[in-house]
């Protein structure tokens, strides 16, 4: 398409290429799943997932809330003329975005100039373009449209993957290149290829609590411990949780009991950090 490959052009690319899915696909599709370029998706997985989730009205992925950023040199700026709200109500971010039909039509019927009066909340920006950061102004058209966000925590950044993750962005050479290697034994997209890759670079970057996690998803536990207990105050993603999981670890690895809540525990707390984390700024 005719638009520079320039990040705040990801809105115009949008809606372009929402434009062209009926000449792409002209008979209707279950399900439109948008991805950026480092996002690593298990097609298969996915696929499994949505035959028990809604044919219409869905929009789903991993949810962020986040505060617009007013400084107008900022590549996500978004001016208080067009959007006066001090935050944004909850949005799916970018890497990974799913849409029932019905939504991408309505969406595209609405952005063609169809949309039966449907307002859509405008600005200074043309077109209805609130602002250049997608994934912002995709939840502000359709939420216009009465359609909310639906959170998924198999969604994941690879810092918060875990054992069900079915798509994990922010995905480098090197760890897309691991992705594959465990894809060929049968693994999912944060299998043990993947999780020994995120260890050793938690390890280069003294991040004790990542390399704990890690460990722990492994099997590595006396490993884990070892650190636990060998280490001081920390920061990461197990800060808040370490005394209460050191009697875990020390049972597992002293008597070999509750190892599998143990892991359990483990993909509980990265599912939950992955929901409930609050990006101060988009």
């Amino acid at each position: 398409m005719p638009i520079p490959d320039l990040y705040r052009n990801n809105v115009l690319k949008l809606r372009s290429v929402v434009s062209l899915l009926p000449e792409l696909f002209p008979a209707p599709f279950d399900y439109l799943l948008k991805l950026d370029d480092d996002a690593f998706p298990d097609v298969p997985a996915i696929l499994a997932t949505l035959q028990e989730k809604p044919q219409n009205r869905y929009y789903a992925g991993l949810t962020f809330t986040a505060r617009p950023v007013r400084d107008p040199e900022h590549k996500n700026y978004v001016s208080e003329a067009c959007f006066p709200d001090s935050a944004f109500e909850p949005f799916v971010y970018g890497p990974g975005v799913l849409l029932s039909w019905d939504v991408v039509e309505q969406l595209r019927s609405h952005l063609e100039g169809g949309g039966g009066g449907v307002m859509i909340r405008d600005g200074e920006g043309e077109d209805g373009i609130c602002c250049d950061v997608d994934d912002v102004q995709l939840s502000i058209w359709l939420r216009g449209l009465g359609v909310e966000p639906a959170h998924s925590d198999v969604f994941s950044g690879k810092r918060n993957c875990h054992r069900a993750s079915q798509l994990v962005f922010d995905v480098s050479e090197e760890l897309a290149a691991e992705i594959w290697a465990g894809r060929e034994r049968g693994e999912g997209v944060c299998g043990s290829a993947v999780q020994k890759l995120l260890m050793e670079k938690a390890d280069e970057k003294g991040d004790v609590n990542e390399g704990v996690v890690r460990r722990i998803a492994l099997g590595r536990f006396e490993e884990a411990l070892g650190m636990l207990e060998g280490d001081g105050d920390g920061e990461g993603v197990l800060t808040a949780n370490r005394v209460a999981l050191l009697e875990p670890l020390r049972a597992c690895v002293r008597a070999n009991v509750g190892c599998d809540a143990l892991l359990d525990a483990i993909d509980k707390s990265l599912r939950h950090i992955t929901r409930e984390t609050q990006v101060p700024e988009w």
